[in-house]
């Protein structure tokens, strides 16, 4: 199965590209995950998948090829390539190839990454989560659709994700495998977040454009601000800070365990937000995408209380016109307060689509309305096909009390 990265109808660009430019200069403790890809490893020696070295994966995750290769009854490892995940690459007892894909998920606990996950299964059948025990103390929690598994697998800080082909490995074998995976010794480079983006530390001035054409040189207050009217507004503003050269407005923006990663609404590459970097990159992304409006999707109404309580999330994005390059947002109430949970930007504009095997399906675009069947207000004809008799008095006493979703904060 082959799965289009995309937010929506649109489908982002091939990985992260060669550099950044940086607004001003940096101290490298502002740094973070910055300047040039870690590399980093601590475990077995690389056999690059495409020949070239510096495509090597900084940690194999715990994973040991050979291991998979016997387990699995295949006939040849073939190597590794860091993706979007470290993919492997094998050939069955037919020379067929095989992949299998670690990802590291940093910056989030294993429920979290779980919650996360789930998302991108609203629009499909309930998840449905399976536990695999290990020998020692422990659990794998799986979740399959249209015959691919991803697997999670405990016992580091960073949680990995394992995923394959059901066709490929049957379930008992894979178990081995993923159970030897969580013994294996941690690995301080398996915290290193996939791709890896490149930053380059030369100074060089902000270009004025794009987006950032006719924003104010003072940032305005936003306290009033409230989701999810207010959202694109919100959206504007975080750019405002940007061509006001105000990394600490910006900062002020951002929900306390903010992330960034690749504009997908299933937040390919997330990690722990930078300031500074994620600051230069949404700067330089901005001044070369046209200066066309942002879009933030409208919520179902009967969402909106949860949206302005911070129960749920919104996303807001600038298309260029070519569909390559994204610029998203995602939003979320904190204290009553906007807030941005997610900046999803590519360091340098893609120049071709690609596609991201491996991947769950996108998350809605907006959330799903929860639903309950039989609930004479929840009238769903997909999640519930049997249809809903309303009873007249129900009908008659709900009329009353709608009122304009404007009005509902």
């Amino acid at each position: 199965m082959r799965s289009l990265v995309g937010l929506g109808l649109f489908t982002i660009g091939a990985c992260v590209a060669p550099s950044v430019q940086l607004v001003e200069p940096v101290d490298q403790a502002d740094v973070g995950e910055a300047s040039a890809p870690v590399e980093i490893r601590t475990d077995e020696p690389c056999v690059p998948l495409d020949g070239n070295p510096a495509t090597c994966c900084p940690s194999r995750l715990g994973l040991d090829p050979e291991f998979v290769r016997d387990r699995c009854g295949w006939s040849e490892y073939v190597g590794e390539r860091s993706e979007i995940s470290c993919v492997h690459g094998f050939r069955d007892r037919l020379g067929e190839p095989v992949e299998l894909r670690v990802t590291p998920i940093v910056g989030l606990t294993l429920a979290r990454a779980l919650e996360l996950h789930a998302t991108s299964f609203d629009d499909l059948d309930p998840l449905d989560l399976e536990r695999w025990s290990l020998a020692a103390d422990g659990e794998i929690v799986t979740t399959t659709q249209a015959g691919r598994v991803w697997a999670f697998i405990p016992g580091w800080p960073a949680p990995r994700r394992v995923t394959w082909l059901t066709r490929d490995c049957p379930d008992e074998r894979m178990l081995e495998v993923l159970g030897r995976m969580s013994e294996a010794p941690i690995d301080p480079a398996g915290t290193i977040a996939l791709p890896q983006f490149e930053i380059d530390t030369s100074v060089a001035p902000l270009a004025m454009t794009g987006l950032l054409v006719g924003r104010p040189l003072a940032t305005a207050d936003l306290s009033g601000l409230r989701l999810p009217d207010d959202a694109p507004e919100f959206a504007n503003a975080v750019l405002d800070r940007v061509a006001a050269n105000d990394l600490a407005g910006f900062v002020d923006l951002l929900a306390p365990d903010a992330r960034w990663g690749l504009p997908d609404r299933r937040q390919l590459g997330g990690r722990p937000i930078a300031p500074r970097p994620s600051f230069i990159a949404l700067g330089q992304a901005a001044a070369r995408m046209a200066n066309a409006g942002v879009q933030c999707p409208e919520p179902d109404r009967r969402l909106r209380a949860a949206l302005c309580r911070g129960e749920l999330s919104q996303w807001c994005f600038w298309v260029s016109d070519d569909g390559l390059d994204i610029l998203a947002l995602s939003l979320r109430s904190i204290a009553g307060q906007p807030r941005l949970e997610y900046l999803g930007v590519f360091p340098q504009r893609p120049t071709a689509w690609t596609e991201v095997v491996g991947e769950p399906p996108a998350p809605p675009m907006t959330p799903r309305v929860p639903v309950t069947c039989g609930d004479p207000h929840h009238d769903d004809p997909v999640r519930c096909p049997e249809p809903i008799e309303i009873p007249a008095d129900v009908l008659e006493q709900s009329q009353p009390n709608q009122r304009p979703a404007s009005t509902i904060r």
